[in-house]
């Protein structure tokens, strides 16, 4: 068995400066980093990421207080959104969100270094372009691992609300879709559990290829990514 983590004392003054962090607004703190957001629905802006680029991948929800980036597959609260745009720790971090000091009395890492996003656009040197390289293609793994994932994990679409959509709308699936072309999963998007119908992408030589990508949509037909 793995050794546990020892269990901290309680720090209650700590606690609170964490909890104020968490609190800041995410479309304020966003915009104070110069992000740029464009309002997308009535809870949802969205732009690049000040990771991976892109045009609409990052977006950022007012309501739930949360970021998602479909490129990075990265998502969370504020906190995780500054550490994110900033590559900065998570004292740092809620030191900037709360423009107070940590009370256990441990100062920032680099206390003269400004808080500003990432450029995925501006690469400053070799060093960099090869880095981003790196990056870039670590995320195109990651997501092929993850669309992999998803794909083994759904199953053929008769009896199963996926059914009922087409069924709905009077559509017949050729014979050999269902569990070869298109399955149906319940899978995670972000804190959701969503019923989803899961389409292959797979390179037109054959069947033996990796899979390249899926699009899936929840069972109303609601695009997910």
């Amino acid at each position: 068995m793995g050794s546990r983590k020892p269990r901290r004392d309680p720090d209650p003054v700590f606690d609170a400066w964490v909890e104020e962090a968490r609190t800041a607004d995410i479309l304020d703190t966003a915009e104070s980093l110069g992000l740029k957001l464009r309002e997308h629905t009535q809870f949802e802006h969205v732009g690049p990421c000040p990771q991976c680029g892109g045009d609409d991948r990052f977006s950022i929800n007012t309501d739930k207080q949360t970021f998602n980036c479909r490129g990075c597959i990265k998502g969370g609260n504020v906190i995780g959104m500054v550490k994110l745009a900033t590559r900065r720790n998570f004292a740092d971090v809620c030191e900037y969100l709360t423009n107070k000091p940590n009370p256990r009395g441990d100062g920032r890492s680099s206390p003269a270094a400004p808080f500003v996003p990432r450029s995925p656009i501006i690469l400053a040197s070799t060093d960099d372009k090869k880095l981003r390289e790196e990056e870039r293609r670590q995320r195109i793994e990651k997501r092929k691992w993850l669309v992999s994932q998803w794909w083994r994990a759904g199953g053929a679409l008769e009896r199963t609300p996926g059914e009922l959509y087409y069924a709905k709308r009077g559509i017949v699936l050729p014979y050999g879709v269902s569990g070869n072309v298109l399955r149906f999963h319940q899978l995670r998007w972000g804190d959701e559990t969503i019923l989803a119908i899961i389409g292959l992408f797979r390179n037109i030589n054959g069947n033996d290829e990796p899979i390249g990508g899926c699009h899936h949509c929840d069972h109303r037909g609601r695009a997910k990514g």
